[in-house]
């Protein structure tokens, strides 16, 4: 069995991570139950924090799957892609060629980042908007 060292330093994280989530949540449920007053208000806050996260958080997860694409998750671990820089299309664009540039950087099909990017849209219309409003002018033309 492996030390808690030998694990890469992205395992060693998520495995802290879940631990202190499971911690919080057997917290969660003893002061639940003891009715501590000052947990609820903790507990809200934590709401409006994890809705406000929400949208980046689906976003974020729909770039790393679009990293993945085509490969399994262990063999994407085991023998990452060579990054290259992200540059808008010039030839593959849509409105702007940030989808286009997005693909073409991750080396993926500039079909897969527009669907994700639709369903996103549609899930949320104004983040998407200003993030892709965003991406159009800060990311470099190839």
């Amino acid at each position: 069995m492996k030390s808690f060292s030998d694990y890469p330093q992205k395992n060693r994280v998520a495995i802290v991570v879940g631990l202190t989530l499971i911690v919080a949540g057997a917290l969660g449920v003893v002061f639940e139950y003891f009715q501590v007053p000052w947990w609820h208000r903790l507990i809200d806050s934590a709401h409006l924090a994890l809705v406000a996260a929400f949208p980046f958080a689906i976003i974020i997860l729909a770039a790393c799957l679009a990293s993945t694409q085509g490969r399994s998750s262990l063999d994407a671990m085991a023998h990452p892609k060579v990054k290259r820089p992200v540059f808008t299309s010039r030839t593959d664009r849509r409105i702007a060629g940030v989808c286009g540039g997005i693909a073409a950087s991750r080396q993926v099909k500039a079909g897969f980042v527009r669907l994700i990017v639709l369903l996103l849209f549609v899930a949320f219309p104004l983040t998407v908007t200003v993030l892709y409003v965003i991406a159009a002018f800060a990311i470099k033309p190839e």
